[in-house]
């Protein structure tokens, strides 16, 4: 269970970061290299690459310029080995390709991890097959719409007559829709030149180095494609070592879990976490209605298992708070011993059940059991125990391991804090006001940390 924990308020957070910074990081690095394609174009000249003797004449502005001028118009088997500013120097077509900032095998995956981050209402389904354009030739996949920018497409998920989607951008997301389609503008050409209906298409690839354009798949890593010694591996590797300190070995694990898919599903339980809200997170994943048991699709088991045992698998449709005004659990910081002592008597007094004959007067408690309804326990004690704990995780200094369970209560308590604080009752609001003056981070310390 301890895994769950680790995983469900430290990893995911943590690891969605390194996703994030690496696809800003290899972004940036792409479209600048697009940009300084374009500006030594505009440096070079024309020449007469089927009739070339001196190498010397197709230094790096030139190709730039032809290829500008070109594009794949000009045969790429022109580009394939070139001599590059000194006339015994070659160029392999993969690197030159890359100097370029073509959109090579792979190299546009960052945008579409990033996307689907921002927006996890998007499924690698949606981006993978998706339309630019019509048969028609008109935009109608990224379209204007009043004030905001929006990508239409269908989720084959939803059936017939229901599957289209529409996906309203922000300026960062429309930004990134803007680089692909400057990205891979010379490869599109070429293909509507030649009547491939891949044109339409968002993603667009030219292999290796200057390949024949083709739709792009955005295959993600495996265990047979990152094993050692391949250029793939290395190249990750290098890309992701300024985001994290990870082991080479678990940074290659971690690499081989990386999808689409599994960035979405992490997205999800991150929102989840932060928002204690099965409803709002059904809403971030574009369901038409809320239903419980479609969490289990996207909530790791173990973290599922966890919320279980807490009586907590949804933070749902309404958390009714019940006073424990005459409780006996009278808390002292110095009966517990650890954190896993701690932590057992919040799982047993920090939540509770309204008895059957209260909840279902009329003898249909089981139809009940799955309603999503979470009943917190309410006392001053409770509270000044839940809020001191958050206090202890927020003023941990930056460089302080905070034990992962201190981090759940502290997200809890955050929550429950801003139920009771729009509570009608004032008994409720009472308890919390007074757990607010006897709350202590110092009396949590040598639990959390």
């Amino acid at each position: 269970m301890s895994e769950a924990i680790e995983i469900l308020f430290i990893s995911i957070s943590k690891r969605l970061k390194i996703i994030e910074g690496w696809a800003k990081a290899q972004i940036a690095d792409l479209y600048s290299r697009v940009l300084r394609r374009k500006q030594l174009a505009a440096q070079g000249e024309l020449v007469d690459t089927t009739k070339r003797k001196k190498g010397h004449l197709l230094i790096i502005p030139n190709i730039c310029c032809i290829f500008e001028t070109y594009g794949y118009g000009e045969p790429y088997s022109h580009y394939a080995s070139l001599s590059v500013d000194t006339k015994d120097s070659q160029t392999p077509a993969s690197d030159l390709a890359s100097y370029m900032g073509m959109p090579l095998t792979g190299s546009l995956m960052p945008f579409k991890l990033l996307i689907i981050l921002r927006h996890p209402i998007i499924t690698s389904e949606f981006l993978g097959d998706f339309d630019l354009w019509n048969k028609q030739g008109q935009r109608s996949g990224y379209v204007l719409d009043g004030s905001v920018y929006k990508l239409v497409g269908y989720k084959d998920r939803k059936g017939a007559g229901r599957s289209e989607q529409k996906i309203t951008l922000t300026s960062e997301t429309k930004a990134l829709v803007d680089q692909i389609i400057e990205i891979t503008a010379p490869l599109r050409e070429y293909l509507k030149s030649q009547g491939d209906p891949s044109w339409r298409k968002l993603f667009i690839t030219c292999g290796n180095a200057f390949s024949p354009p083709v739709k792009s798949t955005l295959t993600p890593w495996s265990r047979s494609t990152l094993k050692p010694g391949t250029y793939l591996r290395n190249n990750l590797l290098a890309q992701f070592r300024p985001h994290t300190d990870m082991p080479e070995d678990d940074l290659v694990k971690f690499l081989e879990m990386v999808s689409a898919s599994s960035v979405r599903a992490s997205r999800v339980t991150e929102i989840f976490i932060k928002t204690h809200s099965a409803e709002t997170t059904s809403q971030a994943l574009g369901h038409d209605s809320y239903d419980p048991n479609l969490m289990d699709h996207y909530l790791p088991k173990v973290i599922i298992d966890f919320l279980h045992e807490r009586r907590m698998r949804v933070f749902n449709k309404v958390l009714i708070c019940h006073s424990l005004k005459d409780s006996p659990f009278l808390f002292r910081a110095s009966n517990f011993s650890s954190v896993d002592e701690l932590d057992t008597f919040l799982v047993n007094h920090a939540f509770g059940d309204i008895p059957a004959y209260l909840q279902d007067p009329e003898g249909r408690h089981e139809k009940l059991e799955n309603d999503g309804t979470v009943y917190a326990l309410v006392s001053a004690d409770i509270l000044s125990v839940l809020l001191s704990i958050k206090l202890a995780v927020e003023q941990a200094p930056p460089n302080q391991k905070v034990n992962a369970k201190a981090v759940y209560w502290a997200s809890y308590a955050g929550f429950l804090e801003g139920e009771i604080s729009k509570h009608r009752d004032v008994t409720y609001r009472s308890d919390l006001h007074k757990a607010s003056l006897t709350a202590s981070a110092a009396s949590m310390e040598r639990f959390v940390y």
